[in-house]
Parts: C-alpha cells; structure tokens; sequence
C-alpha cells in the first residue's frame, strides 16, 4: 500500500479517537477512545515513515530508526509545551 495511503488512514483512526474520547460521557468510553483507538492510530503513521527511511538507507537502519524515534519524541515534548500555552495559557 503507498505510504499516504497509510498515512490517511492512520491520521483518520486517530482523529476518530480524539473525536470519541471528546464527546465520550463514560469513563471506560474515554479509556477505550484515548488509550486503544488512538494509539493504534499512532502506530500506523509511526510505523510509515521507519519504512520508508529503511528502503532509502537499507545500510543505516539503525541510524535512521533512531533519528526517526528523536524526531517523534522531540515533536511531543515541544508540541507539549505549545499545546498547553494554547490551551491554559493562565495554567489555571
């Protein structure tokens, strides 16, 4: 399958699981919403981009496993910080 195609579809499975966990009016609903829908999301378009820097460096595949894992978590940590100055900029 061709990686936007894969790409879509994982960015679809996590939008539907923060729309289901934002509308959700039950604890386990919103468990199930933000702890199994969205990470499997998270998986496909994670997963996508260390396939496509192993077909483009088939001799560097730990280097590029592990640039691709730094790039993944420095987005969360910044993102963190931005989202949260968006969202609570008083941090009531």
């Amino acid at each position: 399958m061709h990686p936007s195609i894969v790409l879509t579809i994982g960015s679809a499975i996590m939008l539907l699981g923060i729309a289901i966990a934002s509308f959700a009016e039950t604890w386990p609903m919103y468990v199930f919403a933000a702890a199994v829908i969205y990470p499997f999301g998270i998986a496909y378009v994670y997963y996508t981009p260390i396939l496509c820097g192993w077909e483009w460096f088939p001799n560097n595949k730990g280097l590029i496993s592990g640039l691709i894992l730094g790039g993944f978590g420095f987005g969360a940590f910044f993102f963190g910080f931005i989202s949260t100055a968006l969202t609570n900029p008083d941090d009531i």
